[in-house]
């Protein structure tokens, strides 16, 4: 909306918005100034007897493994995205405050649906773009960038965001923010955005309603399966050899870092070397740049097959010691749903999800206080008019009336 946005043309003649200028000086102020914050969060906690968290921990160490096979190819291993990335986990590896991460991310995908109207309304011209080819357009026949800049970029924040805002609010506010989300993705002309957000929150709503006519569906196994099938998806799918004409050309990119997968299985490629085979090889286009558009293809290309189950073993952590592990699988779902075709946690460095990445493992930390649980729970019951044994069903199936 301040005039940084120029569009570019990559090697394949794909025009693309770039933000060179003030912009990136603004963004190297606003990367020291949350080094600096994460710093004193990180110096003021541990000081104290808690522990850290081991989920952080845990990305720690994918940030570590990434550093090292970036090193090994020959690239610089520590770039302000790193260190940004590294600086916020270690903050949170001692913080505690479940509700205030879901609260956090519900207040940026708030912030996000009114920027982007405020955006479309005063500047329809800057957000408002043509269609790219005859597969990607909105209802409104334009590809909506909104406050993001990009539309993949808009879909993929507020799909992410989706659970968190479920968990974080009650009643009709949280329905009413929800929606407003679904209507901005689905005006973006994200499909794998909306596909993803259109699955999670359908999923929410049929535990809500199952748990209101009194069928218990059980939340935790309902969400298993949902995640599995996804999870298992978006492995497997990048390997059976699909043409490089289908799925907007994404089989083309998987082609390209299973490849190098292949040659550097154990410790993988490093965080650098994708955005090379455009700056440097030419054979990506410009919009391929920020990942391989597959949660799983990403982390075996950036840190092969150890950050790939060093990261399976992060998440089986947080749902093994949380209280209301259904609220963790929902909380990674759209993760998993998106990431079959498109990368929404970036392990090795900062980027514009970094914040649900981290929001997520807060909320994996068991919290020392026993009101973090009976607190949250007890005061979305309470808000909801509901009873006493209400308040007890909603603990042991927390996700069904969308609390944590």
């Amino acid at each position: 909306m301040l005039g940084a946005k120029v569009a570019a043309i990559d090697s394949f003649g794909n025009e693309q918005s770039v933000y060179p200028g003030w912009k990136n000086q603004l963004e190297q102020i606003d990367g020291r100034l949350l080094l600096l914050v994460c710093a004193v969060i990180f110096l003021l906690s541990a000081r104290s007897t808690k522990r850290p968290s081991v989920p952080a921990l845990l990305a720690l160490t994918l940030v570590v493994v990434g550093m090292l096979s970036t090193y090994a190819a020959g690239d610089a291993y520590l770039t302000s995205g790193t260190a940004i990335l590294i600086g916020m986990l270690l903050a949170c590896a001692f913080l505690e405050g479940r509700s205030d991460a879901l609260l956090g991310v519900a207040v940026v995908a708030a912030l996000t649906v009114g920027l982007s109207l405020a955006a479309g309304i005063f500047q329809p011209e800057s957000v408002f773009l043509e269609c790219v080819a005859d597969y990607k357009c909105g209802p409104l026949g334009y590809v909506y960038s909104g406050a993001m800049g990009d539309s993949n970029g808009l879909a993929l924040v507020l799909a992410g965001s989706l659970p968190f805002v479920w968990l974080a609010l009650a009643g009709w506010t949280r329905h009413a923010l929800c929606i407003a989300m679904l209507v901005t993705i689905w005006f973006s002309g994200s499909r794998t955005g909306l596909y993803a957000a259109v699955a999670t929150y359908s999923l929410m709503l049929l535990l809500l309603i199952g748990s209101r006519i009194g069928v218990r569906l059980g939340a935790t196994s309902v969400l298993s399966v949902a995640s599995t099938a996804a999870f298992v998806a978006g492995v497997a799918i990048p390997w059976v050899g699909l043409r490089f004409d289908e799925l907007t050309g994404r089989p083309y990119l998987w082609y390209l870092a299973i490849q190098d997968v292949n040659e550097r299985w154990l410790l993988g490629s490093g965080s650098r070397a994708w955005a090379e085979k455009y700056t440097e090889q030419g054979r990506i286009s410009i919009a391929a740049t920020y990942s391989a558009h597959n949660q799983w293809i990403d982390v075996l290309f950036s840190g092969g097959i150890l950050s790939f189950m060093v990261l399976i073993v992060l998440l089986a952590v947080c749902i093994v010691q949380s209280r209301s592990p259904a609220s963790v699988v929902l909380l990674v779902f759209p993760v998993l749903a998106g990431g079959i075709a498109e990368r929404l946690w970036n392990i090795g460095a900062s980027d514009w999800l970094s914040f649900l990445y981290v929001a997520f493992l807060i909320y994996c930390r068991p919290s020392s206080a026993d009101d973090d649980e009976a607190g949250e729970v007890g005061g979305a019951a309470r808000a909801a008019g509901t009873s006493a044994r209400a308040i007890a069903r909603l603990q042991s199936s927390a996700v069904a009336q969308g609390t944590s």
